[in-house]
């Protein structure tokens, strides 16, 4: 059971602070979120499964087969994952940020504008789209083996356009990698979106990349037509068409023969009609750019983004700024504590003392500011003197002290970073025990039975000087 209950702007999920959510599902959700620490101005998006969904394991598992299918992918068509881990049991990934719309949305509001998208640009996303499909298709494991990867829900949903001019594909979330995860798909329940579903997905074939290429041409039908393949919006219709092999409606007369060709190859019923790779589709569409408008530039299309989506992207990053200011003014961020000795606190810099410091190898040196020689007097309380009936013996002279290991070098004050002031943070020697050995000038070290030996061998402590 997760420990978090709710996520909300200023949830943590690893490093990431959740910010501002950008999207939501039936099993999870999508938040612009910042990178705590060194990459703090760096927002990333968080995409992770719903706290009430956090015990369902076939979320849990959909979650994971993303996050570990998308490990294997690197190309510029497709968001790249960051990161992938568990905090107080909820799952989550965190990908690089787009600054752009999904296409759905740019595809809306050229409708209400009762346009339609240039014919040149359309080709143009759609073709990065397949060079993104044909990376994530050809990935294979440590040994070479092809991963077997389909997306299986490639649609303007999942497909962002950026104010810079790039295309990515997202959302991997139903992508199988059908070598080694087995088509879990039941009976019955097809999982995609409807209007770009291949036949095959809808009777229960087995799936290849394949099923990709048909969604890519189904975007871009609908990207140059206005319509479906099909002309209808009616989930039971399209699934009829599909299951009966139906050929797709006619595309607009007045489109150019190289862009029509292109598209109905990709929407051949008879999956081996088709184009057999999405690179294979992707080299008849830069052609068809080249034959209809000699070319289309990343700048074309930023431009194009932002003329009729840029209000909506600068919405959101107005959001996500204020998500992070009102963060930041409820907890703001401390600077690393520094600890400094107040003045009553720091003892006088004087000379160092020619005073031997013993060494220990089991208690680690420690760098002390340097006493005044008149401080170094043994103090009486520090030794205890024997019982009264404690037995007389002859006296014995302390062995001599081995000097090979004494180091008498200059001692500097050292500020020791203490955390809240809490003495037991430091594993101090003992102030019961004096840690020089070298006898008072003003109390002289006389062997005698009643006075044990001052120095100790096993743990060398220091009397605190005066500050």
């Amino acid at each position: 059971m997760t420990e978090i209950e709710k996520i909300e702007p200023g949830t943590l999920l690893g490093r990431y602070e959740c910010l501002h959510p950008v999207g939501k599902g039936g099993m999870g959700a999508v938040w612009a979120a910042r990178v705590v620490g060194d990459d703090s101005d760096k927002i990333v998006a968080v995409k992770t499964v719903l706290p009430q969904h956090a015990d369902n394991p076939d979320y849990v598992d959909m979650l994971l087969d993303e996050g570990r299918i998308l490990s294997g992918i690197r190309h510029p068509s497709v968001a790249s994952l960051l990161d992938m881990g568990n905090q107080d049991g909820a799952f989550y990934l965190a990908f690089e940020w787009v600054e752009g719309e999904q296409l759905l949305k740019l595809r809306g509001e050229l409708k209400k504008k009762q346009l339609t998208m240039p014919v040149g640009l359309a080709l143009r996303i759609v073709a990065e789209v397949c060079g993104g499909l044909h990376s994530a298709h050809e990935v294979c494991d440590a040994e070479g083996r092809s991963q077997r990867i389909v997306h299986r829900d490639v649609s303007p949903q999942n497909i962002m356009v950026s104010s810079s001019g790039d295309v990515k594909l997202i959302d991997f979330g139903i992508a199988k990698a059908l070598d080694r995860i087995a088509d879990e798909t039941v009976a019955g329940m097809v999982k995609g979106k409807v209007l770009y579903m291949s036949p095959e997905q809808v009777t229960g074939e087995s799936l290849d990349r394949r099923v990709d290429v048909w969604a890519a041409g189904a975007v871009l039908y609908h990207l140059v037509s206005g319509r479906t393949p099909f002309g209808t919006n009616l989930p039971l219709q399209l699934m009829d068409c599909l299951a009966t092999r139906s050929e797709p409606d006619p595309l607009p007369a007045d489109l150019h023969p190289a862009v029509s060709r292109s598209i109905l190859r990709a929407l051949r019923p008879n999956r081996e009609e088709r184009y057999p790779t999405a690179a294979d589709f992707q080299r008849d569409l830069e052609q068809a750019i080249v034959e209809t408008v000699g070319s289309v530039t990343r700048e074309d299309l930023a431009a194009f983004v932002k003329e009729h989506v840029g209000r909506l992207i600068e919405a959101r990053c107005t959001a996500i700024a204020g998500a992070r200011a009102a963060l930041q003014a409820k907890s703001p961020r401390k600077p690393p504590a520094i600890v400094v000795l107040a003045p009553s606190e720091s003892p006088p810099k004087v000379p160092a003392p020619r005073v031997p410091r013993a060494s220990d190898p089991k208690v680690p040196a420690l760098r002390i500011p340097a006493p005044k020689a008149s401080d170094l007097s043994v103090s009486r309380s520090l030794v205890s003197a024997p019982a009264a009936s404690a037995p007389q013996g002859p006296a014995t002279p302390s062995p001599p002290r081995d000097t090979s290991r004494l180091s008498e070098p200059d001692l500097e004050p050292v500020d020791f970073p203490l955390v809240d002031d809490q003495a037991d943070e430091f594993d101090m020697p003992s102030l019961e025990e004096p840690m020089f050995a070298a006898p008072s000038p003003e109390v002289p070290a006389v062997p005698s039975p009643e006075v044990p030996a001052v120095p100790s061998p096993e743990v060398p402590a220091v009397p605190s000087p005066e500050v």
